[in-house]
């Protein structure tokens, strides 16, 4: 029966033909074979709307034509936490439907490092991060089982930062044809360096673009924005901070202090923090460093953030604090 009080998000996973597989024998004690799904032709998200969802899903030229068995699995949650599983491999893999409608041209790609305001040559840090967004009518090849048909970043045309990102594709929920990457490069050395990124569609036509960008090791992470809630905060509350920065899965020095306005400073908080999102999150109980209760009024806080050792980024705001004991 239908679960008409289920809404939420739904998790479609295709795979193509079943195989048997065969172990390596790494430990010396004998192969053997087992029945497995090794290749995942699609994977995204879509809505669940009072126990029922509809589906719309890309098959790639990159399957295996052998005309078996299938299997796609499905994942689902709702907006209270309650999930669902299931699975269907009542159907064929195999052959390319007449009048596909190929336009020949690839992907639509646009990059930057870090941040959307990222601009073609600016300086970066030396572990950047690499977003990606794309989009073509007839959807993204992320199957991989084509040869050079997987969508590749490479950096100075260096096989030791060369990336396979088709696992980091994420779809748009409810829409096969666009989706993003986010993906941090590794070390990288100082100075210039070009980064070419290959995609391709469902047909195998491909696009290509490039960006440059300076490498400063020790560059200071900047600032986007910073808020402090609530604010005014009562003691016997916690007040969370908020630091945006320029910096996603960087690991980041990050150092608020609280001064009253005679300059005594009065409590302070330094951690070395990871994030794969672009912000900080810190909590405060509303005392000073000793644990005691601050006296009502207006207060200064200081944020820092530095990476890599290198030089530091602050800024400053207020905020009021109540105490009625």
């Amino acid at each position: 029966s239908v679960a008409a009080d289920f809404t939420g998000t739904i998790e479609p996973t295709l795979f193509d033909c079943i195989e048997t597989v065969s172990t390596r024998d790494n430990t010396g004690l004998g192969k053997f074979d087992y029945i497995a799904y090794p290749k995942r032709l699609f994977a995204g998200s879509d809505s669940v709307v009072a126990g029922r969802f509809k589906i719309k899903i890309p098959v790639p030229m990159d399957i295996s034509y052998r005309n078996d068995e299938g299997m796609l699995n499905l994942f689902a949650i709702d907006t209270l936490g309650v999930s669902a599983q299931g699975y269907y491999n009542n159907f064929i893999v195999g052959g390319t439907a007449p009048s596909l409608g190929d336009d020949g041209k690839g992907p639509q790609i646009k990059m930057y490092l870090n941040t959307p305001d990222f601009i073609d040559g600016d300086e970066v840090n030396s572990t950047p991060c690499l977003f990606v967004e794309l989009f073509d009518e007839n959807g993204i090849n992320t199957v991989g089982t084509g040869v050079g048909h997987d969508i590749m970043a490479i950096v100075d045309n260096d096989k030791f930062h060369t990336y396979n990102l088709n696992s980091a594709f994420v779809p748009s929920v409810g829409d096969y044809r666009s989706g993003t990457i986010e993906y941090p490069l590794s070390q990288l050395g100082e100075g210039e360096h070009t980064l070419l990124l290959r995609a391709w569609d469902l047909f195998n036509n491909s696009s290509v673009d490039t960006l440059t960008f300076v490498v400063v090791p020790g560059l200071a992470p900047e600032f986007i924005d910073i808020k402090v809630a609530p604010n005014p905060v009562e003691y016997g509350q916690k007040a969370t901070f908020v630091l945006t920065h320029n910096r996603p899965h960087s690991n980041l020095d990050v150092t608020i202090e609280l001064f009253n306005l005679q300059g005594v400073k009065m409590w302070q908080h330094s951690e070395c923090m990871s994030s794969a999102s672009t912000q900080c999150v810190v909590e405060w109980d509303v005392t000073t460093s000793g644990g005691r209760p601050l006296p009502t009024g207006v207060y200064i806080y200081r944020a820092s953030l530095a990476s890599e050792g290198g030089s530091m980024q602050t800024k400053t705001e207020k905020i009021i604090v109540l105490n009625n004991k």
